[in-house]
């Protein structure tokens, strides 16, 4: 008998939306892989952003009355409703208000649904978050010159204001109280989980559900060394706090003064509202190339070394096993304890201290395309390594979770 399954995201999902970011290039995997099988899946979204876009029109993964929208005015009743109609059996919630998710509950509580919230977050990053929005107010108020070593101290300053820990506090209460089940990306979270909620965290409260690769298929190792070309990639969505181009173009500006690296390219692939005011700064910039998300893995395919430099990052990176599925060897700042777990450090990658200089990461970066033997190795390492968050695997964990539950 089929299980009907109600996902909450932020968007409606379409096939375009997939390199959004983390919670879109999951939820639509999920799709992917268990669609069709014991499970027919809903969707519930609380902005509009894709219904009124001629280009996303047609690229609905579902029919208009398989989904909900979830507007400030929605009531129980009407959520209710729906969930009545298409007997819906799980609601799956992705990074979700304490609002929405109370709305959620009652709705649930009607029709004997069970919740599962899916964290995708670090668990400090609602603070990080409010802190940095709150220092970006700041900033536009006093004269600080816009340095970072500025901002980083405004940050620290206040991150430990008493309303944003109580509104941490007060969401992790929400999750936990009103889910069957709460997934979490790794248990490197599960301790500052506790610390937020001020109590131990049984085992049967959570369920670890790792990231999995975009693709089914590997880059064949034996290809590393003919397909591979001089090129580096940086993929995401653009702004300061996710990709921090402005650094990674300063690094590049300096490594392409050397002679020997004039071969290399640099390319920049992602989207978002700073798009077309980097590709203008980056004009006079040498060898790079600036493209959107459709060369996405025509980049994938040919490069060899993947950067982030990043140093404010709530989330796992959602293109960096898409990376090293693909023989891009990986160099990041530890913005994340669950980059230790995928990032075997000087084996499959380079993972540099988040108070890292710009020195130290420019000189792994060098290392890699000074030598080629090393940077080929550390490329098939990082193929074996991403086996491990395989498509089959993720599939498995979350038909057995929908199954059990």
């Amino acid at each position: 008998m089929q299980t009907n399954i109600l996902l909450y995201t932020d968007n409606l999902l379409t096939y375009t939306a997939a390199n959004g970011g983390l919670v879109e290039n999951y939820c639509i995997t999920l799709l992917q892989l268990l669609r069709g099988s014991d499970f027919h899946f809903f969707n519930a979204y609380n902005r509009n952003s894709y219904q009124t876009d001629n280009e996303h029109k047609n690229n609905f993964y579902f029919n208009p009355t398989e989904c909900f929208h979830v507007r400030k005015d929605s009531t129980v009743e009407e959520l209710a409703l729906f969930i009545s109609k298409y007997r819906i059996k799980i609601i799956h919630i992705h990074q979700c208000g304490a609002d929405s998710l109370n709305l959620f509950r009652k709705a649930a509580n009607r029709s004997n649904c069970i919740i599962i919230t899916t964290c995708h977050s670090k668990p400090y990053s609602l603070l990080l978050n409010y802190t940095f929005s709150y220092c970006l107010r700041k900033m536009r108020q006093v004269s600080l010159k816009g340095k970072i070593l500025l901002l980083k101290r405004l940050l620290m300053l206040n991150s430990n204001r008493k309303s944003a820990a109580d509104k941490i506090q007060s969401m992790y209460h929400a999750i936990f109280s009103s889910s069957d089940r709460v997934i979490i990306s790794s248990e490197c979270f599960v301790p500052e989980m506790e610390r937020i909620l001020q109590r131990e965290i049984s085992g049967n409260e959570y369920q670890v559900i790792s990231p999995c690769v975009p693709y089914k298929r590997y880059f064949p190792e034996e290809f590393v060394k003919r397909i591979k070309l001089n090129e580096i990639a940086v993929i995401g969505i653009f702004d300061e706090t996710r990709l921090n181009l402005k650094r990674i173009i300063d690094i590049w500006t300096r490594i392409q003064a050397t002679p020997k690296y004039i071969g290399w390219v640099l390319r920049i692939i992602g989207k978002g509202v700073s798009y077309s005011e980097y590709k203008k700064k980056i004009l006079t910039s040498k060898n790079i190339i600036f493209e959107n998300f459709s060369q996405l893995e025509s980049c994938y395919n040919t490069a060899s070394i993947y950067i982030s430099a990043a140093e404010f990052v709530d989330t796992i990176d959602p293109f960096l096993l898409g990376a090293m599925q693909n023989g891009l060897v990986p160099v990041v700042y530890n913005t994340s304890e669950q980059y230790s777990e995928i990032i075997d450090n000087e084996c499959n990658g380079f993972i540099l201290p988040v108070n890292s200089n710009e020195e130290n990461f420019e000189e792994k970066l060098c290392c890699l395309m000074d030598d080629e033997e090393l940077r080929n190795k550390m490329a098939k390492h990082a193929i074996a390594g991403s086996k491990k968050y395989s498509q089959q695997k993720f599939k498995d964990s979350y038909a057995k979770l929908y199954s059990q539950i």
